[in-house]
């Protein structure tokens, strides 16, 4: 069933206004706004056109107004019609009202301006509850059909279901780490004999033949300089053993309370395999360099020097009770696999550009300057803490605990997070070098806190991620199903949100339930450097107190099974271009838009919408929830 009527009324065309407000804006009668229905003449018999007028500029625009009716037909829907926004214009007048219901539209001829090129439709629930919807009107008149509700984003395309972050970064071609577990392994140590196997003869008492076992005795200090004549051999440290240089092969162990001390810089070549026994010690006094081998520290080794294992190094093991120590200048981890079970302190780390290292860590690192990684594979099972963490050249980490920072540089490369990935929250920046190339994702149980995170890259989030400043200037990607909260500035370009939210901060005390979802904080500024692209699916939120419009043309639209809520204090417009909405529900409070430089909102800078419900600040009837909770209650 249709109610149909014929309204004929110009507007802005002659100075009298032929339509008068309702004084009651609680319990409306469309009769006090109805005009009675001319004979032949639009404005009335005693109308008398003035000099000079057109009636060319009019057109006739048939209006087909649905609304979706949540009570059965038990009750009527008042919509109005607007030449204006009356959430914007308090001098806005209906020149069109009637009720409609489920099963009975609100049918209706207007008379416009042809230079009327949107209306606004004011639906007001049996609750109460108003909304606002814009629509286009056609060219030369015709018909417009008036939807009143979500229509599950069909202005931009057909409705989708909920995609988690991680699925949208393997689509867009982003490779995460392999997760892989390694298990402490301590090699078994060959028997020890009681002494030293005979050299070669008495003139050459350091010289051995091929197999031969030497052995520093316990509480001896021994500074000889041993060779193979041939072959290979194996020297076993009980007491103290003092290097200068060794550059025959042997395989070395240094045994409990046993020690050997490099007391000068070199890159040693010579070692197919070093163990030191829990008890032992290794201390280097200059720069000491390891290129081939594999070695097991399940003692400790401490530095006063660079040390470097080279990529020719097979592996590197630290074990549970052992600590690795380099006091001054560098320590660089490059074996092709490093593993840690114990603990490394360093003051700087780095590992070398041009070869693929992998580091596995499941003990503890602290470093108390630069944690350096280039074109590395990182995996982090426990505890990181770094001045500053810096990925380079397609580095890659997959963190499953916890690494704490006060600056994460971030360049080229991937951050796949399961744990927590904290940078100091006072003034502590995540910077990039303004590249989509640099992929960060953080999965459902992953969080990601810091000051400010400033540069352009791809964002992926399924967790939980907290910011004073998330801002960019250059290129960026954010793909956010969850949680992002950013307590100051959010300036960014290409945003898509799937059942996530950006907000200001939660409540104090958060609960699961409607209770206290108002009390989620906004944003207090959301802006963006270049022209933007916003999409929200899957009943999305976005909370600002300022939308700052500095660049434009700007695209919001909503797409999914469940309407998405944009919710903004105010709208500064300092921009010429316009904004662009779609298949949204819009949050605003009266009189939102302000302007500067030249931006109008009438010629240029302009809203426009389509198929958005307008409501004032929380005053929509839709219940918006995330994985964060209920943020809205309707």
């Amino acid at each position: 069933m249709k109610t149909r009527n014929r309204y004929l009324v110009i507007t802005a065309l002659a100075a009298p206004l032929l339509l008068t407000a309702c004084a009651d804006n609680d319990v409306y009668d469309p009769d006090k706004v109805r005009p009675v229905p001319p004979v032949e003449n639009p404005l009335g018999d005693d109308f008398v056109a003035p000099d000079g007028f057109d009636w060319s500029m009019i057109t006739t625009v048939k209006l087909d107004i649905e609304v979706k009716d949540e009570l059965n037909g038990q009750y009527n829907y008042l919509a109005e019609v607007f030449t204006t926004n009356p959430l914007s214009d308090k001098t806005a007048t209906p020149i069109a009202a009637d009720y409609a219901k489920g099963g009975s539209n609100f049918v209706a001829e207007i008379s416009i301006p042809k230079s009327t090129e949107r209306i606004f439709i004011r639906q007001t629930d049996p609750k109460q509850r108003k909304e606002v919807y814009e629509f286009t009107t056609p060219e030369n008149g015709g018909t417009l059909n008036c939807k009143l509700y979500y229509t599950g984003g069909t202005t931009t395309r057909s409705t989708t279901g909920s995609t988690s972050a991680f699925n949208a970064a393997i689509a867009a071609g982003v490779k995460e780490l392999e997760d892989k577990t390694y298990t402490e392994e301590v090699p078994v140590i060959p028997a020890v004999p009681d002494k030293s196997d005979d050299p070669i003869n008495q003139y050459n008492p350091n010289a051995f033949n091929d197999g031969a076992r030497i052995v520093i005795p316990a509480g001896k200090e021994d500074n000889t300089a041993y060779r193979m004549q041939s072959g290979k051999g194996t020297i076993f440290v009980k007491g103290t053993l003092i290097v200068k240089n060794l550059t025959s092969q042997f395989d070395i162990y240094v045994l409990n309370g046993g020690k050997i001390e490099f007391i000068e810089g070199r890159t040693f070549t010579s070692f197919p395999k070093v163990v030191v026994e829990k008890g032992g010690t290794i201390e280097t006094k200059e720069k000491f360099g390891m290129k081939n081998g594999e070695w097991f520290i399940g003692g400790t080794f401490i530095a006063n020097a660079d040390v470097i294992f080279e990529p020719s190094v097979t592996s590197t093991t630290i074990a549970s009770d052992a600590t690795i120590t380099v006091n001054n200048g560098i320590f660089r981890p490059n074996s092709q696999v490093f593993k840690n079970f114990g603990t490394i302190i360093a003051a700087n780390l780095t590992t070398t550009q041009g070869n693929t290292t992998e580091i596995y860590n499941a003990g503890t690192i602290e470093v108390a300057e630069e944690l350096y990684i280039n074109n590395t594979n990182f995996y982090n099972k426990s505890e990181v803490n770094a001045g500053t963490f810096k990925m380079n050249n397609n580095s890659n980490v997959l963190n499953q605990g916890k690494i704490s920072t006060h600056d994460f540089d971030f360049i080229t490369s991937t951050f796949s997070n399961y744990g927590m990935l904290l940078v100091d929250e006072q003034t502590g920046t995540f910077g990039t070098n303004n590249t989509k190339a640099a992929s960060m994702i953080n999965h459902y149980e992953g969080i990601v806190k810091g000051y400010r995170l400033s540069g352009g890259m791809s964002f992926y989030n399924d967790g939980f991620g907290e910011f004073t400043f998330f801002e960019n200037k250059s290129v960026d990607m954010l793909y956010n199903s969850c949680t992002l909260i950013v307590k100051e500035k959010f300036l960014w370009t290409n945003v898509t949100l799937d059942n996530g939210s950006i907000t200001g901060g939660k409540p104090d005390n958060l609960s699961a339930t409607e209770n206290n979802a108002s009390l989620w904080k906004p944003v207090p500024e959301m802006s963006n450097s270049s022209p933007a692209n916003y999409t929200l699916k899957n009943g999305s939120m976005i909370k600002a107190s300022l939308y700052n419009v500095t660049n434009a043309p700007n695209y919001f639209k909503g797409e999914g099974n469940n309407p998405s809520l944009l919710q903004l204090g105010a709208v500064h417009i300092s921009n010429r271009s316009d904004t662009y909405l779609s298949d949204l529900v819009l949050e605003m409070p009266e009189n939102a838009f302000t302007y500067s430089n030249g931006a109008t909102g009438i010629n240029n800078g302009r809203w426009l919408t389509t198929g958005v419900s307008t409501t004032g600040w929380e005053e929509s009837k839709y219940t918006f929830s995330t994985c964060g909770g209920v943020l809205q209650s309707g």
